[in-house]
């Protein structure tokens, strides 16, 4: 416990430096830092104290222009924050995560963001968290230039925020005053605000302030440059600058460059441009010109290389979505293997069991009564015994056959499907004479990938099937047809046969399920299994629908990649 004391202060102790370098414009330094804190809570198991070193690591990458790190980072913070319940650092990083999507110019996304925050504001009904809503919302709509609704926040936030204990609320309360004033050109009034700015920043000698309260008076005397001595008169707070515009604007970018912050510096370099451009000292002008250019020029460099980060990020995303997919695909796979062959295991083992009982009982009887049983009754027993041996050595040699289905399979080829169903009608020509069966082919076949002895197999199974199931009276009738329906070829084997009961229709694609004795239809009852596994090795799907005294359809689908309608060469 005390080896894990130290940790927690050495982590507080690079907490408290990494802000130390932050507000020294040391971003570097503060990710270096934080990060260190960050590995060492992680390892004391209570990621709820991460919340604040992720929050300043964003920070950092906000001021390097590094904005989707920091977006990312800051979302780290925010779920950390929600998991220590801490309202006050959430409202925090939320107005950063809004502030970072809008200097991204992602509008829908701040926007959203931002109705986030105001429902979490609304369920808290706490004036302090209200106020960084305000704050949220007055940046959202004077970056979007949004005057009407700027003036609604601004005037909310200065009504809930000029008498806050908050300082920052009470000055950012004053600024969005000023900036919506210097919109609708009320320069006197934003001016009495910038005043206040001035006076809150000297007070608490913040220079970020400081810059935002130079900028904003040079912002106004700069639109007001013919009348600038009337303003220059109004106040003695400003006599360092001996009533020089120029003067105000140098101490700013001073500033900026003290801040080592990008925007600030563009800000003001912007100004400077245009103050020199209106005395007409180009060369100056054209000084801060190529300053700007060459901020703009590194925003893009880092931009770029935020974008490929974000990339890359959103590409090891979704192959990570999709490595979780596969595993829960496969995980469902493996579950629904185990399920059948459970059930396979059970249906084979009870109707494997059906004939050695049958063996096993009239052998016993011929052991035990063989001697006074007559000569007729024992060849009855042996010939049941045969019939039984019989049965079971088909049960074994098709269940070999279906338990090897599908596998060491040849590379798939063209497979003309006409020809197949062609074939099959060959193939069954004498049962289909013999019961003096109508068969009818409909639609056109297409050509399919795929191998000629599983496809012949799956359509001489389902119209066999057809075949053996007759209703007594009645001339068979059989369609084999080809469907298109909605970008999807469905193949469908029809009958007029007994038909299946309703109940018994998921059952009939089981190994062994016979729903007939052996005595009214023969058959090991795996043909339907096996034209399932067939369709299943395809990736297709099958299903029955049946009356009873009426018929059966049985349907089909294989995958229609690289299917095509042609017909086979003589």
């Amino acid at each position: 416990s005390k080896l894990n004391g130290y940790k927690c202060l050495e982590a507080h102790s690079m907490d408290s430096l990494s802000v130390s370098y932050f507000c020294r414009g040391q971003y570097q330094k503060t990710i270096g830092i934080g990060e260190k804190a960050v590995t060492i809570l992680s390892q004391l198991n209570d990621p709820t104290k991460l919340a604040v070193p992720f929050c300043n690591i964003a920070s950092s990458y906000f001021e390097l222009g590094q904005y989707y790190r920091a977006s990312i980072t800051y979302y780290k913070s925010l779920k950390l924050a929600q998991q220590q319940g801490n309202h006050e650092l959430m409202a925090v990083v939320y107005y950063n995560i809004i502030h970072c999507l809008i200097v991204q110019k992602r509008h829908d996304l701040a926007f959203k963001e931002l109705e986030k925050f105001e429902k979490f504001t609304d369920e808290l009904a706490d004036e302090g968290i209200t106020i960084y809503l305000y704050n949220a919302y007055c940046e959202f709509y004077f970056k979007t230039l949004n005057r009407p609704k700027l003036a609604e926040y601004a005037q909310k936030f200065f009504d809930l925020g000029h008498n806050s204990e908050n300082f920052l609320s009470k000055f950012q309360a004053h600024l969005y005053q000023a900036r919506t004033q210097i919109g609708y050109k009320k320069f006197q009034a934003a001016f009495e605000n910038a005043l206040v700015l001035y006076k809150f920043a000297k007070e608490c000698e913040s220079d970020s302030q400081l810059f935002l309260a130079y900028n904003t008076i040079g912002q106004i005397l700069y639109r007001e440059i013919d009348n600038q001595a009337d303003y220059w008169n109004q106040t003695d707070l400003l006599n360092e600058f001996d009533g020089q515009l120029l003067l105000l604007l140098k101490k700013t970018e001073e500033l900026a460059e003290t801040l080592n912050c990008t925007q600030e510096r563009l800000l003001v370099y912007s100004l400077l441009e245009k103050y020199y451009n209106h005395h007409k000292d180009f060369e100056q002008a054209y000084l801060y010109s190529k300053r700007i250019g060459k901020i703009r020029e590194d925003i893009y460099d880092i931009e770029k290389n935020d974008l490929t980060f974000r990339l890359q990020e959103e590409f090891n995303m979704k192959q990570k979505e999709k490595e979780i997919l596969f595993q829960k695909k496969l995980l469902n796979q493996q579950k629904e293997i185990t399920a059948n062959l459970e059930n396979f295991a059970h249906t084979t083992s009870h109707d494997l069991r059906e004939p050695l009982q049958s063996i096993s009982a009239f052998a016993r009887l011929l052991k035990n009564h063989g001697a006074t049983l007559s000569e007729k009754d024992r060849n009855e027993f042996l010939g049941y015994i045969q019939s039984s041996s019989d049965r079971l050595i088909r049960m074994v040699r098709d269940l070999l056959k279906y338990s090897k289905l599908g596998q060491n399979l040849p590379v798939a080829k063209p497979i003309y499907l006409s020809q197949i169903v062609e074939e099959v009608k060959l193939n069954l020509h004498n049962q289909i004479e013999r019961e003096n069966a109508i068969v009818n082919i409909k639609g056109e076949f297409p050509v399919l990938q795929g191998h000629h002895v599983l496809l012949n197999q799956l359509f001489q199974n389902l119209i066999s099937n057809s075949l053996k199931f007759i209703r007594a009276g009645v001339q068979p009738n059989i369609v084999i047809e080809v469907q298109n329906v909605e970008d999807q070829i469905i193949y469908k084997v029809q009958d007029n046969g007994i038909g299946i009961e309703e109940d018994k229709l998921e059952r009939i694609f089981r190994p062994f399920i016979r729903l007939h004795n052996q005595e009214e239809y023969k058959g090991s009852g795996i043909g339907l299994a096996t034209c399932k596994k067939i369709v299943n090795l395809y990736k297709g799907t099958v299903w029955v629908e049946s009356t009873v005294g009426e018929g059966t359809s049985f349907y089909f689908t294989l995958p229609t990649t690289n299917a095509c309608f042609a017909k086979p060469s003589n």
